[in-house]
């Protein structure tokens, strides 16, 4: 047997390791707020009223996912944990958001693994900026806004492409985790966000591998001894 026959063998144990570590996240144990669909794996979140004539001249509540409205902001930002004002991003230059619906639970993570999702934007909104967030710890963090959707689409006027949040951990705990989206400006056009495949895959260390391939080296090695 020669070395190189364990490259093959070694790429699979990586491959492997990857799958294993991997920890999806159930997010029908999570809370949520706003209109909301909530699945195992994949959740929608709009910023559509029931009632109001959101997206005129559709129907009243021809976007809204869920029959409950979304919350106004600041009962939005409550119930994140989130001090008043939070989700304005500029209010100075009256970028300041309205209403919005969003996801949330708790995660336990270690340092180096890395939180995932894949998440789209859907808009009807072509003046103001409405956008996607994620909550980690009490910090907001904003990852996409109206201004991405470019594609045309249906029945929401515009889509942007599919995106991926990342998110690595540099320390070790527990931590809440939100994922929300806002309307800004206006009620009069509204968003929805699709997020999906949420995992905490372990990060880092290549050193088990390693230590797995030196031993089978050594194996190797007596064999060919032999």
């Amino acid at each position: 047997m020669k070395l190189h026959h364990l490259v093959p063998f070694a790429a699979g144990v990586l491959a492997l390791t990857a799958v294993t570590n991997a920890k999806p996240l159930k997010l029908t144990t999570w809370s949520s707020a706003g209109d909301v669909v909530l699945n195992e794996t994949s959740a929608g979140l709009t910023t559509a009223h029931g009632v109001f004539e959101d997206d005129f001249p559709a129907a009243a509540g021809a976007f809204n996912a869920s029959g409950n409205n979304p919350l106004e902001s600041f009962d939005l930002e409550s119930q994140l944990g989130l001090t008043s004002g939070s989700l304005d991003l500029d209010p100075t230059n009256g970028v300041n958001s309205l209403e919005g619906s969003a996801i949330w639970g708790l995660i336990d993570y270690k340092a180096g693994q890395t939180l995932k999702f894949n998440w789209k934007l859907f808009t009807n909104e072509t003046f103001f900026n409405d956008y996607a967030f994620v909550v980690l710890n009490g910090v907001v963090m904003p990852f996409v806004n109206a201004s991405a959707a470019t594609v045309p689409s249906a029945p929401f006027q515009l889509e942007s492409s599919s995106g991926k949040f990342h998110y690595t951990f540099t320390e070790s705990g527990t931590a809440k985790f939100a994922v929300g989206v806002v309307d800004v400006g206006d009620y009069s056009a509204s968003s929805r966000l699709d997020v999906s495949s949420f995992s905490v895959p372990e990060g880092g260390s290549l050193a088990p591998f390693f230590a797995l391939l030196l031993g089978t080296a050594a194996w190797v090695r007596r064999r060919i001894q032999a």
